[in-house]
């Protein structure tokens, strides 16, 4: 065969074992020590060689060498003869062969074959039988120099012997082993003493090269070792039912990426658990933050109160003391004779001083009373600012709703300023007179497209959102299991939308639906009190 017929096959096999699942090609190179067997006592030497291995199955292999070094020997019971017999080992002290070796080589994979993976972890024996031609020359140094000679010619050499693989990474393995090889010749060792074929042996360490070989992708004799980076999946050939790839490939799991899959989990796992921690500290903040908005709402509502009081105080008093007042009679005192009516008049004057005084006295606690309230809807403010700036999609499900917070930003109006009975009389009627109880039907909540106000007093909320589009989804969620439910917000400016499934004027109606939803749709549910405006 030629050398360029020889590189195309090379060339052809490497091209098909880049291309399958597995690789299949390996170079090797190796170095070692033959040791001659005739009657000649080994001596020190060395030779190299490299090498071109296939595998045609995980069980058979064929491989070919090429092989160069020296070959030596000494004979330590020579002696000095008088006769002239040449094939007389006794006349012969040494010999030295410089070859170079040609061979083919069929390789038995035995891991295979016996199944010794469970006990040789790593390693891979291989029974080895092949031939070839051995180019040699050969010179012999006899007792004198009466019969040194020298021969150069081929002959051919047959051997059998036991190679060993040790997996070192996907590219690389250990390689070594001896041969035991029968040159088909008596002039190996260049002295035909016995009439038979010289035997010698090859002892040899290397290093092979598993082309296209890597982590994703075994060398074929290596398809079912299991290493601490990775696993590999059965043989294709026994249809375990592995996954397959888009080219129709058996897939290749390895630890190492499945490692990182699992510390991508932990990862994400441990995220998700932060988040949770934080959404947890932002309900119990926000619960810290409802109470100190409830605690301020009872204080703006008796401050309210306190003031509703003093005005319906101080418009009875002025409607009572207007009739009386002095600055409204027109009296002439010098057309007053009687001393007796003069007094009338000046104790007239000195009540209606009175009642100026204790006027004034009442419009200065009216004015404390709405600094007081002034100061008190300044914090709702700052503490609804803060609850303003939480995320959107944190879910808020405070255990009871306060009233309609948009209250605190009436200002209650009072003036010191006298107005016509009449008037005052008016404001007076403005107090709210508390109707019977209404109820409103929940089954055209479905029909509330948009997020709109309450529609009743009594609202039951299955969940609150800081953000529009969760609430939505929560809405068309509860629909689709064929509940009423819409959109409420308290007003325009307010930041939270609660997802209401029950309204109405009746509030035990409402608790009995709160205790129902509790139990069908969530354990946190509660009633939103709405006043309307």
């Amino acid at each position: 065969m030629s050398k360029n017929r020889f590189l195309v096959i090379i060339l052809l096999l490497s091209t098909f074992s880049l291309r399958a699942q597995y690789t299949r090609l390996n170079i090797e190179a190796y170095a070692g020590f033959p040791a001659n067997l005739t009657f000649f006592s080994p001596a020190l030497s060395t030779y190299g060689g490299i090498g071109v291995k296939y595998a045609l199955t995980k069980e058979l292999s064929v491989a070919g060498h090429i092989a160069m070094g020296t070959l030596t020997g000494k004979n330590s019971s020579a002696y000095a003869v008088n006769n002239l017999d040449y094939t007389d080992p006794n006349n012969f002290l040494s010999f030295s062969n410089n070859f170079f070796q040609y061979t083919l080589e069929g390789q038995l994979n035995l891991e295979r074959i016996l199944g010794l993976r469970r006990y040789l972890h790593k390693l891979n024996p291989f029974l080895v039988v092949g031939g070839g031609i051995e180019s040699s020359t050969t010179t012999r140094i006899s007792v004198g120099g009466l019969f040194d000679k020298t021969y150069s010619y081929p002959f051919q050499t047959v051997y059998i012997g036991l190679n060993f693989k040790y997996y070192l990474n996907p590219t690389l393995d250990l390689t070594f082993g001896a041969n035991f090889n029968s040159a088909q010749t008596y002039y190996n060792d260049a002295v035909p003493a016995e009439k038979k074929m010289d035997n010698y042996l090859l002892s040899y360490v290397g290093v092979s090269y598993k082309v296209g070989a890597r982590k994703d992708k075994q060398h074929i004799e290596w398809n079912n070792v299991i290493l601490k980076d990775r696993i590999y999946i059965p043989d294709p050939e026994k249809h375990m039912g592995q996954p397959l790839d888009l080219a129709g490939n058996y897939f290749i799991f390895h630890k190492d990426s499945i490692a990182k899959l699992q510390a991508s989990n932990a990862e994400l796992q441990q995220k998700s658990k932060d988040f949770e921690n934080k959404t947890a500290d932002l309900t119990k903040e926000n619960k810290t933050q409802q109470k100190q908005i409830d605690s301020i709402q009872n204080q703006v509502n008796v401050i309210k109160q306190e003031l509703d009081t003093l005005k319906t105080q101080k418009s009875t008093e002025k409607i009572l003391e207007k009739p009386v007042i002095v600055e409204k009679i027109v009296v002439d005192t010098s057309k007053i004779s009687s001393s007796s009516e003069k007094k009338i008049i000046a104790q007239l004057q000195n009540e209606n001083n009175d009642l100026r005084v204790k006027d004034k006295k009442l419009e200065q606690k009216s004015n404390e009373q709405q600094k007081q309230l002034d100061e008190m809807q300044h914090q709702l403010n700052q503490v609804k600012k803060q609850i303003e700036v939480k995320p959107n999609d944190v879910k808020v499900t405070p255990t009871e709703e306060p009233a309609n917070k948009e209250s605190t930003k009436k200002k209650v109006e009072i003036t010191s300023k006298e107005t016509p009975v009449k008037k005052e009389t008016e404001k007076k009627s403005e107090v709210p007179i508390v109707e019977s109880p209404t109820t409103v039907s929940s089954d055209g909540l479905n029909k509330i497209d948009n997020v709109t106000t309450p529609i009743a007093t009594y609202n039951v909320i299955a969940g609150a959102y800081a953000g529009e589009k969760y609430a939505m989804i929560f809405r068309n969620k509860l629909r689709a299991k064929g509940l009423e439910a819409a959109v409420f917000k308290s007003d325009v400016n307010s930041k939270i939308y609660r997802v209401c499934v029950f309204s109405s004027d009746d509030k035990q109606e409402a608790s009995k639906m709160m205790k129902k939803t509790r139990i069908d749709i969530d354990p946190q549910a509660w009633i939103h009190v709405y006043h309307k405006k």
